[in-house]
């Protein structure tokens, strides 16, 4: 084997000098990423967990306003009282079929809109 010579020995070193840099860049590319992907990740939890609180809520609420009309129409049973049974069930009618996600994707859009804003 020959010795090398001063050029392709510098054409070696830079060639080496590249692959080390480009390696390098690489790892700070691929952390830069990671860190997206956890902020992207934190991100979406924080939208579900927002969502399901919200929608939650909203089911709780009714169902709770369902308690209250089926007392009703138990009271009006238990005192023979035909208006509150009617008023009653015509309440219970009106809510159950009444959907409380009907303008839910009004709601998406401006919870999804970076400058939207809830009110709860």
């Amino acid at each position: 084997m020959g010795e090398l010579s001063p050029i392709k020995s510098f054409s070696i070193y830079e060639g080496f000098v590249n692959t080390i840099e480009k390696y390098f860049n690489s790892k700070v590319e691929i952390e830069r990423i990671q860190a997206q992907k956890e902020l992207m990740r934190e991100y979406i939890n924080n939208h579900f967990d927002t969502l399901n609180y919200i929608i939650t809520r909203i089911f709780d609420e009714r169902k709770m306003v369902i308690e209250k009309i089926f007392e009703v129409i138990d009271e009006g049973m238990r005192k023979d009282d035909r208006e509150l049974i009617i008023s009653g069930l015509d309440n219970l009618a009106k809510i159950v079929t009444t959907s409380p996600l009907k303008d839910f994707e009004t709601f998406k859009k401006i919870f999804n809109s970076p400058k939207g804003y809830i009110e709860i």
